[in-house]
């Protein structure tokens, strides 16, 4: 029987210290909260698919809570599905974008939107069978990875150029704390102190992502406002 309530394919640092509260990771469940902090911050209700995706920021933060503080794989589902539906509204958001640009690059067509949704459904599949962590990992890479090479492909003001870099800059901040926490855990080196500050980098993963995520929504916010009505859409997505 497929059970999901076992125990995760990835842990992390705080999961091997003394547990202190009923939670299983503490400090991890608790900076979640900057998720819907973002998500509400970040504005653009008057958009459709900004107010999506700022929503579903908000259930990014819900399903790394259950996963942080049960440590179960169900937990681990319900934190990366809700990373990748983010994901797929960061797609929806930029195509609807380029949809209303004239001088939309040619090579972001509706059969790269198809095989974009097929790609990530039959990877979950995958992952699902197998339980590979790295297959969910090489997905969401590749899934955050075309709305933002479509976002640099868009033609942006100054003031876009610069909210669109602090999100890149944030976006690598984050990803720069997830990385050096599994360095140290990889090598048996997880700090226990509550005091250090090595003992937070996934806490401050969390924070960080969640600036990204601010800052880009500010981005195709301000792009959306200045393009919406240009033109007719060119075709319609799922």
């Amino acid at each position: 029987m497929y059970n999901f309530l076992t125990t995760p394919t990835v842990t992390w640092c705080e999961y091997l210290t003394q547990k202190t509260s009923i939670v299983t990771e503490l400090t991890n469940s608790i900076s979640n909260i900057a998720y819907p902090i973002a998500g509400i911050m970040a504005g653009g209700l008057d958009i459709p698919e900004i107010a999506t995706a700022n929503l579903v920021m908000c259930l990014v933060g819900v399903g790394s809570l259950i996963f942080h503080s049960t440590s179960t794989f169900l937990g681990q589902i319900c934190d990366e599905g809700a990373m990748s539906i983010l994901a797929y509204r960061y797609f929806r958001i930029t195509r609807e974008i380029i949809d209303h640009i004239e001088d939309t690059p040619i090579h972001f067509t509706a059969a790269y939107d198809s095989l974009y949704i097929g790609f990530t459904g039959i990877v979950w599949l995958v992952y699902l069978t197998t339980r590979i962590h790295e297959v969910f990992l090489a997905m969401f890479t590749l899934q955050i990875a075309y709305p933002i090479i479509m976002t640099i492909s868009i033609p942006t003001t100054n003031s876009e150029k610069i909210s669109m870099g602090c999100g890149f800059l944030s976006l690598g901040l984050g990803k720069a704390c997830w990385e050096y926490e599994r360095y140290l855990y990889r090598g048996d080196l997880c700090p226990t102190n509550f005091y250090d500050p090595l003992y937070y980098l996934h806490s401050m993963w969390h924070v960080w992502s969640a600036m990204a995520h601010y800052y880009l929504m500010k981005t195709w916010i301000s792009i959306s406002r200045r393009t919406n009505g240009n033109r007719q859409r060119k075709y319609w997505t799922a």
